[in-house]
Order: structure tokens, then sequence, then C-alpha cells
């Protein structure tokens, strides 16, 4: 039974052998061999090959969920890393871009110190020198379709450099782009480039330099030496040669692990970034990537309109010198070592400094990296509200209708002129929150109407604080005179009476801050958020109600009722500003809109209204500082209404 079965299995082997010829198709790896013996620096070669299919794989792994649109790349993206095993896929395909690169460095670097390049192995080496920029290339394209702002500022930045190249440099930005700036073509321009055409041009250089490596061989240890026999062609089992299976391929193999295996540890432990979707006005900063930071430095020295020497002429120029080193090498072998060791080491150390140099200044630049933070943070934000679906309109539509992300942007631009946001109740926010203003001119907006807030303005030692009116007109006004002068008027700290006073602005504070409704601040709830203390409901409506009738002058705990001067549970407008739902989302909206309003400082108002101006067409003024839907964000950051979800 046996025997039937391998005669059968025999005759069909044979059969496919004979149409297909597999049996001879790797008798090529059995002869060859390795002159001198098998290297653990022969391995950069392979590895090479293997981390480009390892892209290559990946890369067509990612197509089948990816759209090139820049309404939906981001979306894609984001779906893709929402899948199980996603940002594995992903983080492979990042990471080994970049290791792909390094090893393929470091194997040009050893072909050139080794003289790997001549006679008869010309055209090998500059198969090889033509590849590496077109494998840095494809990695440069690839960047952008990530779909985020970091993508689309790097892309204009990108396209402002080609466009500065004299006359072909604007027609080479509107063909690339497909437009003056960046948008669903420049996307689809960059994806055909970077999953077409350039993998297509990298595999065509890639057969043609095995076919060199294969019709010549390996070098041999005595071709870079004068006198040496450049010219011999590799053939099997010649004196001093080895078998290339198994000898080279295990080392090669082994490497390859190696390599693999770390660039999976960092796939795993740090996934490939994702910006922020685009949209906003958000300051940028756009950097290229690690292997690009040298062109950049380069730019900071000629003048902006010779920018292309530096990211243009001067890279072309290297590249052709590379190409041109087998027949350069010719001038003597003297000069041949010479100039390898130059041009390797040379490099590398430029290379590497202004590298450095360049990462240093940001590193130093304080406001670079106040930036970056930020970027990081939409980042983070976006991902977690994307998490529970993407609306219709496109991911810009997640951060543009988000409190957490525009309050913060649109207190830097509209109100940090005045105000500061900081302080303890705002530290469990994140430091992107807290925001120290350009003047003190207005009072503290951190944890504003909460009870904490409340509390601590009816402080006789804080009340002209810089927290409060210390900055402003009323330092000296009646508020800040009859908390100093009137209602401590003879109170003692540590005394019963102090202990009496405290418990009274306590409910007075409970009940201001109960205006603006059942909400969230600073990380607390705000019937909570003054000195750790806790009530039960009843307890804290009892504290509410006591606090109420303090105010309109029914318990006559306080020195004069707060509806002397403020309008509060339906008293009549008074000159000051009203506490009717003091810190709601109304009260605030409103007060923003039009702070010069008689329920607010009426003529006593210094700050500026921010309402649409709405034209006699009912349309909003273009002129207009903020419209209803930002002013809306601004509050419900300021209330902390974000918190939580």
């Amino acid at each position: 039974m046996r025997t039937a079965i391998t005669e059968r299995g025999a005759a069909v082997g044979g059969w496919v052998h004979e149409r297909t010829g597999h049996r001879g198709a790797f008798e090529w790896l059995a002869d060859r061999t390795v002159p001198g013996g098998a290297r653990w620096r022969y391995v950069t070669g392979p590895v090479s090959l293997g981390l480009f299919i390892v892209v290559f794989v990946t890369g067509l792994a990612l197509m089948t969920g990816y759209v090139p649109s820049a309404d939906a790349a981001w979306s894609s993206v984001h779906h893709i890393e929402s899948k199980p095993g996603g940002s594995l896929l992903r983080g492979l395909h990042y990471w080994t871009t970049h290791a792909l690169i390094v090893v393929f460095a470091i194997h040009l670097a050893r072909l050139m110190l080794s003289a790997a390049f001549r006679s008869p192995r010309e055209l090998a080496w500059v198969s090889g020198v033509l590849l590496f920029p077109l494998l840095v290339t494809a990695a440069v394209t690839g960047n952008p379709l990530s779909g985020s702002q970091k993508a689309f500022d790097q892309v204009e930045v990108e396209g402002a450099v080609l466009a500065g190249a004299p006359q072909v440099g604007p027609p080479m930005k509107q063909m690339l782009f497909g437009g003056p700036q960046a948008g669903h073509l420049t996307m689809t321009h960059f994806y055909a480039l970077h999953i077409a055409f350039l993998p297509l041009a990298a595999a065509g250089l890639i057969l043609f330099h095995l076919y060199q490596l294969l019709r010549w061989g390996t070098v041999r240890p005595e071709d870079p030496v004068a006198g040496g026999r450049p010219d011999t062609v590799n053939h099997a089992h010649q004196p001093g040669e080895t078998p290339y299976f198994p000898n080279q391929t295990i080392r090669n193999a082994v490497a390859f692990a190696a390599v693999f295996g770390l660039v999976w540890v960092m796939a795993e432990r740090h996934p490939a970034p994702l910006d922020a979707p685009p949209g906003g006005d958000v300051e940028s900063m756009p950097r290229p990537e690690w292997y690009f930071r040298f062109l950049f430095e380069l730019r900071t020295y000629p003048p902006p309109d010779l920018d292309f020497l530096a990211t243009g002429v001067l890279p072309t120029l290297l590249i052709a010198l590379l190409a041109a080193i087998p027949w350069i090498d010719r001038l003597g072998h003297r000069v041949g070592a010479a100039m390898r060791y130059l041009i390797v080491f040379g490099g590398l150390v430029a290379w590497s400094g202004l590298t450095i140099m360049s990462m240093s200044r940001d590193q130093a630049d304080e406001h670079y990296l106040e930036v970056r933070r930020a970027a990081a943070a939409r980042a983070e934000r976006a991902s977690e509200l994307a998490d529970y679906g993407i609306p219709p309109e496109g991911p810009a539509a997640l951060l543009a209708a988000d409190p957490k992300t525009r309050g913060p942007e649109l207190f830097r631009a509209h109100c940090a002129a005045c105000h500061s946001h900081t302080g303890p109740a705002v530290e469990s926010w994140g430091p992107e929150h807290s925001i120290v203003g350009s003047e003190c001119n207005a009072a503290n907006l951190a944890g504003f109407g909460s009870r904490r807030w409340m509390r601590n303005m009816l402080d006789p030692q804080q009340v002209d604080s810089k927290t409060y009116f210390g900055c402003t007109p009323f330092a000296e006004g009646d508020m800040t005179d009859y908390v100093k002068n009137t209602l401590w008027e003879g109170v003692e700290p540590g005394t019963v009476d102090a202990e009496a006073t405290d418990a009274i602005l306590n409910a007075v504070a409970a009940a201001v801050a109960a205006e603006a409704g059942d909400r969230v601040h600073g990380g607390l709830p705000i019937a909570l958020d003054h000195g750790g203390e806790t009530f039960a409901s009843d307890e804290l409506a009892a504290l509410v109600q006591q606090g109420r009738a303090l105010m309109t002058g029914a318990d006559g705990g306080l020195p004069g009722a707060c509806t002397d001067c403020h309008n509060f549970a339906g008293e009549e407008y008074g000159y000051a500003v009203t506490l009717d739902g003091y810190g709601s989302r109304r009260w605030l909206a409103d007060f923003i809109s039009n702070p010069g309003h008689e329920r607010y400082y009426g003529d006593e108002n210094a700050m500026p209204a921010y309402a649409p101006n709405i034209g006699e067409d009912g349309t909003e003024d273009p002129s207009n500082t903020l419209t209803r839907e930002e002013i809306l964000l601004l509050v419900d950051w300021l209330r902390g209404d974000w918190l939580g979800r």
C-alpha cells in the first residue's frame, strides 16, 4: 500500500516537473558560492530584501481598508487601527520602512568600503545607488496618506520647496498636487506613487541588481586590494569558496529574524502615529522624518529663495557622485580608498551633525514643544472621539465640535490677552488646559462659578488678588470693599465668629454655584468641590436653601443682602451682575456675547462683545469675532462639561 502511494506521488511529481521544471528552479542557490567563506557582514543585502518584501506585503494588506481621499483617509486609517491586528499591521509597515532605510544605507556603506563597485560590478552598484533615493521617496509619499493635519502641513511645506526650483518648480508642484494646494487629487497622486509607480520601479531595480549579483557573484576578499582580480567571475566550488547554502543562508535568516523581531517589538510598543485630522485654526510646525532632518537643517543657511539648492540640487549631486564612484575609483587604488572612507565616514558625520543640530534646536524651543504637546493632545482626543463613531461630516468634525479641544484654542485666541486659566481647579485637565494670560487685566477663570471659586472670592485675602479683582478697576470697587470691610468686619481668625461666618459663606457659595446647574467642574461635582466637603442630597438642598435665604435677606446672617446690589431670585435688576443662573451655560454664553448688557457690567463694562453681528439680510457678518457655536464650545470648556466624555 505504502509503495503504491509512493509511486503515485512520484508520478504526480514527475508530471508537475515536466510541466513547470520546478526541480531546477533553485539550482542557482545550490551552485552559488561565497568566496572566502560565509560572513556576517554579507547579511545586509538579504536583510534589506526581506524588509522590502515585508513592507510590500503589509502595504498590500493595508490597501484592503484604506480610502485615498482627503475626507476619508483619516477615517479609514482609524478604522484599520480599531480592528484586531490592525494597529500591529500598520506598525509593522511603518517601522519596517524605517528599518529598511537604515539597513540599506548600511548595505551601501559596506559595498563602498569593500569596493564592490569595481569592474565588472559597476551596474550592480549603480542600480543599488539609484534604489536608495527611490526607497526614501516611497517612504516620503506614504507619510501624507494618513490624512492628518500633520500630513497636509508636511505636503504643503514639501510643495513649497518643490515650487522654489526655477522654471520647473511651479508646474511640477501643480502637476503633483493636482491644483494650487493639497486636496483630493494630491492624495490620489501620492497614493498612486506610493503603491504603484515607486514600488514597481524599485522592484525593477532590485531584480536588475540581483541579476548582476548572480551574474558576477559576491565580491572576492582580494578584489579591493591593488593587484587583485576585480574581473574574476564567481564559479562554483573554486578553492577557498564556500557553498552559499546553507552556510551564508543561515546567517541571513538569523540576521533577518533579529531585525524583524526588533521591528515587531517596536510595532507593538510604539504603534505608528496617527495625528489629529485636519481642521481648525491650529498652529502647526511640521518637521520631516529623521532621515530628512539634515536637509531641513541645510535649508536654514541659504536665503529662502534658494531653498532648492539644499533640498534639490545638493541631493541630486550627491547621488550622481555616488553613482560615478566606479569610474572615479580608476584614478588609483590609494585615491579610491581615501575617497571611499571620506564619503562613508564624512557623510555619516555630516548627516549626524546636521540632524542633531536640527533636533537640538527644536528641543530647546519651548514654543515648538508646546505646539507638539498640543498636537499630541489633539491626536489622542480625536482617537477617543472616533471610537464612538465618526460623524457624516467627516473626521474634521470630531474636534471642531469638541469643547475639550476647541475650548483652550478659542481661549488662547480670544481670552488669554486678559484672563488666565490656571490653578488647582484645572490641574487634572492636563497641561494644555492651563493657560497663563498675556497680561493680568481680568479674573482667573479656572473653576469659574464653582463652590470653591465662589467661596474664595468671599475671602478678604483673595477678593483683591489676581485671581479675582486685583488686576481690574473693581479692585477698589463695592464688592471688594464689602468683602474686606463689611463682611468680615470685627471677625478675628480662629474665633467662634470666624467659624460661624465661614459656615454662612459656604452656604452662600453653594447657593450661587447651584445656579450653574447640574454639572461637573474640575473633576468633582459642583456641590462637592470645596474643601473636600461631602453632603447627602437632602443636606445639600438644605445648604443651598439656607444660602438663598441669606442672599435675599430672609435670614439675617449676612450684613446686608446680596440682592441690595445683584438681581437674584426674581428681584429687579440691580446695578451689579445678575446672579440668576450665574455660571450656567446660558448665562455664560449670553455674557460672552454681550458683557455690556444691563444684566452684566452695563456701562462699567471693559470687555469686548463676542456675539455675531447680524446683518440686515439676517446673515452673520463675517467680521464677527466668534460664532454662537464657538461661544458655546468655549462655555462648555470653561464649565468642564466635556469631562467624562
